[in-house]
């Protein structure tokens, strides 16, 4: 019984210090201005001439851009001290493609757009058209 007590305890601890350390994290990219201020340089190169914020909240943001055959999302989620960057395609013509980056971040936004940009090219070559 009392391990049973320890144990739901110890669960019950995680929990509390995750949610806090969640809301700690929450409140920081807040006072950083929020995902759009905080990651401003990376979204604009990833929006390029078409894209557009399609969601924010206080740790993640969406951009897109849809188009007559389907769409492109590049999702940035803030995490501990690291971004997450997800690529998603839905496209009648091409099909289903995703692929994701971690960055460290405090790596330069350019830098992120840089490694992001080279792998969709490698990608784009050699699963979508072929090459």
């Amino acid at each position: 019984m009392w391990f049973l007590i320890i144990i739901l305890t110890i669960i019950l601890i995680v929990i509390v210090k995750f949610t806090s350390d969640v809301k700690k994290q929450n409140a920081q990219i807040l006072s950083e201005g929020g995902m759009q201020n905080k990651y401003s340089l990376l979204i604009e190169y990833l929006k390029a001439d078409q894209g557009k914020v399609m969601s924010e909240r206080a740790s993640s943001i969406t951009i897109g851009m849809d188009n007559i055959d389907g769409g492109t999302r590049f999702i940035l989620i803030q995490t501990f001290r690291r971004l997450t960057v997800q690529w998603k395609v839905q496209s009648a013509v091409w099909g289903y493609h995703q692929l994701e980056w971690e960055f460290d971040e405090n790596l330069s936004q350019k830098s992120m757009y840089d490694k992001i940009n080279t792998d969709l090219r490698i990608y784009q070559k050699n699963k979508i058209f072929g090459l």
